[in-house]
């Protein structure tokens, strides 16, 4: 899937931008407290999968300036909106720092390495998806940030970051009747959990499985 999105934003970036926008998925009626969905898990993974993979693309020196300025825009529709704030810690530093995502977006966008490489090695649902007040879903993931920049000064480490989910449930009408449901996915903010040692890099946990619960409050 991810060799076919890379093809994708460098040969159609308004293809791409169609494909992210229609990312749903559909909701089953609740019969009970707790429903396991074994159709939510895989799609959000799917998304945070396109969201690595534009951020990977903007930071990459090596695509098109206009391609990566096309991937900047599309980043911004899949947030809940372009307030949401993004962390980033290095070895350089005694504590995060935090970003607007268009901010954020501009820092990678503008780095100073001759090349970055920005890769997200493992994804776990650290929270499930829970309903609150507002009537929205909300959810959490943790991943593993592989940061890399080559050149005159080389740097590279992993940061442990979670990120906000948010899902919309929509309805699908037919006249005066609702056959059926779905969710839209957004990303919240991404904060910084903490920056891994060599030693930690290791003991990486892998994903058990793809599996989110929606718990009604």
């Amino acid at each position: 899937m991810i060799n076919k999105l890379d093809n994708w934003i460098i040969i159609n970036p308004k293809l791409y931008k169609i494909i992210v926008l229609k990312t749903c998925f559909l909701l089953t009626t609740f019969n009970g407290n707790t429903q396991k969905l074994p159709e939510l898990g895989p799609k959000i993974y799917e998304n945070t999968r396109i969201l690595e993979n534009l951020i990977r693309t903007i930071a990459d020196k090596n695509v098109d300036k206009k391609i990566r300025q096309n991937a900047k825009d599309q980043v911004l529709e899949l947030f809940i909106s372009d307030q949401c704030k993004i962390q980033v810690m290095s070895k350089r530093m005694k504590k995060p720092e935090t970003y607007s995502i268009r901010d954020y977006l501009t820092r990678i966008y503008t780095y100073g390495y001759k090349d970055v490489n920005i890769e997200w090695k493992y994804i776990n649902i650290i929270e499930d998806v829970k309903q609150k007040d507002d009537g929205f879903y909300y959810g959490k993931l943790r991943i593993y940030q592989l940061f890399e920049g080559t050149g005159s000064r080389p740097y590279k480490d992993i940061t442990e970051k979670d990120i906000e989910i948010k899902l919309e449930k929509k309805y699908i009408e037919s006249g005066k009747k609702i056959n059926d449901s779905y969710f839209e996915v957004r990303f919240g903010d991404i904060s910084v959990h903490r920056l891994l040692d060599d030693k930690e890099i290791k003991e990486i946990p892998k994903p058990k499985n793809n599996d989110m619960k929606l718990v009604k409050p």
